[in-house]
């Protein structure tokens, strides 16, 4: 499988541990795990509030960066 094709069945791809959480989360997962819905990342993505990667035509929310981003939100 390749990784393209991990990423749109949401499995993960090459994970040495298989209860190791993925390294990144496509959008609708990204939301579910913040708590916020889906229109919510999408303006807070487009705004440029929350960070994204793009790999091919994915946006993909990685794991560290939105724990950062989560607690730099509830710190201040």
């Amino acid at each position: 499988m390749t990784f393209t094709e991990a990423l749109r069945m949401n499995k993960p791809h090459g994970c040495s541990q298989p209860n190791q959480p993925p390294l990144a989360s496509r959008p609708r997962q990204a939301a579910e795990k913040l708590g916020i819905s889906l229109s919510s990342l999408d303006r807070l993505t487009k705004r440029g509030d929350i960070p994204v990667s793009r790999v091919g035509g994915f946006r993909l929310y990685p794991h560290e960066a939105l724990v950062k981003w989560l607690n730099s939100k509830v710190n201040n």
